[in-house]
């Protein structure tokens, strides 16, 4: 007895079954389902599959186990009377100790062993009818269940205490627990989802790494539980600042006087923490959720667009009020 849950749409129906449906199909555990005739239709869930109509019947495709089992011999010139053509398996070997399955030939034999391969007949595969229960358990208004979009985005994290580059994809996905008891999973990827500030923090610290122009701008603060960015902007009036080069702690009186051009200032743009960690002074960085796995996706495309365009604009001060304000430095467009 086999246990078919449906979910019909317009054109067919997608089942899965409660227990090892997936095998039977694979034929690792019973051999080869066929519904009506004709196999299902794999999805791209490895659970679920697709048939165009509500089954008859259903029969499982079994393979029998060989028969004849022999030894033939390897070169047929070799034949003679000391050297027949074949052994039946029986005459000339026994089970082993272990397995029956690993013959051994008998001492008397042995020395012919080189010169023979074992042989067999494979028997036709039966065709044995089941006994099934049939359950609807959703009827869509829709052709068909569409795929997931697929969702794949660098993180950071420690692999053997070292940092390693991670992917974070669909299976990493929140859905609410009530979702998950009433929707089948072939569906779940339409029902409202969400990452964890955790996560949400994680993609966009990886892509902003990835991604910045270190011309306009830099990261300041690099952590797994902090991460600053500051503008780098051209300032309006160049200037020559000198700066005492002795390092920190220095015992040395004398000071080594060094000038430098200053033709930049930096500017914090965007700044973040995530809600496990909350370190002090750094915005908690929301999750995000959306409606849909999908829709998900756009939102997190599209946010990460419009930050690195930010990030990224090529500003310098305005030469007209002095520093006080900032324009698009054309230039560099």
């Amino acid at each position: 007895m086999i246990n078919i849950v449906a979910v019909k749409t317009k054109r067919g129906y997608y089942i899965t079954e409660q227990e090892h449906l997936i095998d039977r199909y694979k034929g690792l555990v019973c051999g080869v389902l066929f519904y009506d005739g004709i196999q299902p239709a794999k999805t791209f869930k490895d659970d679920w599959f697709f048939i165009e109509k509500e089954p008859i019947n259903i029969k499982e495709e079994k393979t029998q186990p060989n028969i004849n089992y022999r030894y033939e011999l390897k070169d047929k010139s070799m034949l003679s009377d000391k050297i027949p053509l074949s052994f039946k398996r029986e005459s000339v070997a026994s089970p082993g100790e272990y397995t029956y399955s690993d013959w051994e030939w008998k001492e008397e034999f042995g020395h012919l062993r080189s010169l023979y391969e074992l042989k067999s007949d494979e028997q036709p595969k039966l065709m044995v009818p089941l006994e099934f229960t049939w359950n609807v358990i959703l009827d869509l208004p829709i052709d068909e269940i569409n795929e997931p979009v697929k969702m794949s985005y660098n993180i950071l994290g420690k692999r053997d205490w070292q940092n390693a580059i991670f992917n974070l994809e669909n299976k990493d996905i929140q859905h609410q627990l009530l979702d998950r008891v009433i929707f089948p999973s072939i569906i779940l990827h339409n029902t409202p989802a969400n990452l964890t500030s955790k996560q949400s923090y994680d993609i966009v610290r990886e892509y902003v790494r990835e991604h910045i122009d270190g011309r306009y701008a830099k990261i300041t603060s690099d952590y797994d539980f902090c991460f600053t960015v500051k503008k780098v902007l051209k300032i309006a009036k160049p200037y020559i600042k000198k700066i005492d080069t002795r390092l920190w702690g220095s015992k040395k009186r004398t000071p080594t006087i060094k000038e430098v051009a200053v033709e930049s200032r930096e500017v914090e743009i965007f700044e973040m923490t995530h809600s496990e960690s909350k370190y002090s002074g750094y915005t908690v960085f929301s999750g995000f959720e959306a409606s849909s796995e999908a829709e998900l996706k756009m939102q997190i495309d599209a946010y990460l667009e419009d930050l690195m365009a930010k990030i990224n604009e090529p500003l310098v001060e305005c030469i007209h009020c002095n520093g006080k304000g900032v324009v698009l430095n054309e230039e560099a467009k």
